[in-house]
């Protein structure tokens, strides 16, 4: 058998090691990642180690019509092209195309979504742990985006939290969620499960959800009309969420 060879005669790896390298590249050839070498994978390791843990772990099913078990793959066909995609965004590679092309656009994408997430979670702590203001975050994040843009999506993060903390306590014993309306609206959603409990009950548990908002100075408004919203509405099983805003 031919000794793989080492990647980069700089670093000396050891054989052993080179062939795992050789291994990841593989199974990363059989996705349809023909181009990548082994440098990609050095230079990407724990990514490219953790999305190929990922896609060996086994699952046991039960099937109830043939009372058997059997084991099977824990990633379905969506998840699994799901898990490629997010390596190549985090990599920086394109991602390979059924027909054998390549598409640079969409794991790019994807990246920048991602890391505008890790942007407004970044300016989040710096406001809460660190107690800078938001016009020093705002000159922080100049570079990725203006000065407005910064300042409302502080705030919608402000306004997340805030929320979250204020019904914190309730959340578990009513099935309300705290969530976003596109990027720079947060809401409130109910989780019922269909016909349970009784509408009596929802409204009674909802009355405390009420009174934990109107404690932290938060009030509830239609998406649609921004009109104030009465808290009862999401005693329904199908109804829109409703916005939170700030009493000011």
């Amino acid at each position: 058998m031919r000794e793989v060879e080492n990647p980069d005669p700089v670093i000396k790896f050891p054989q052993k090691l080179v062939r795992e390298f050789q291994q990841l590249l593989n199974q990363l050839h059989e996705q349809g990642l023909t181009w990548l070498t082994i440098t990609d994978v050095i230079n990407n390791l724990g990514a490219v180690a953790t999305w190929s843990m990922e896609q060996q772990q086994f699952v046991e099913t039960y099937h109830v019509d043939s009372d058997t078990w059997s084991v099977g793959p824990a990633s379905d066909s969506f998840t699994a092209s799901w898990d490629l995609l997010r390596l190549c965004a985090e990599a920086g590679w394109a991602q390979p195309l059924a027909d054998g092309g390549r598409d640079h656009t969409t794991p790019a994408a994807l990246a920048v979504h991602q890391a505008k997430e890790r942007l407004a979670a970044a300016m989040l702590a710096d406001s809460t742990q660190q107690r800078a203001s938001a016009n020093t975050i705002a000159e922080r994040a100049s570079k990725a985006q203006s000065r407005p843009t910064t300042l409302k999506i502080l705030a919608t993060e402000l306004l997340q939290r805030d929320t979250t903390i204020a019904l914190e306590t309730l959340l578990e014993a009513v099935p309300i969620r705290v969530g976003k309306w596109g990027e720079r609206t947060v809401v409130l959603r109910n989780d019922w499960e269909p016909g349970e409990p009784s509408r009596e009950n929802r409204l009674d548990r909802l009355e405390g959800v009420q009174r934990a908002l109107r404690a932290a100075r938060l009030q509830l408004h239609d998406v649609q009309t921004g009109e104030i919203a009465d808290i009862h509405r999401l005693a329904a099983d199908d109804v829109d969420p409703l916005e939170v805003r700030r009493i000011s």
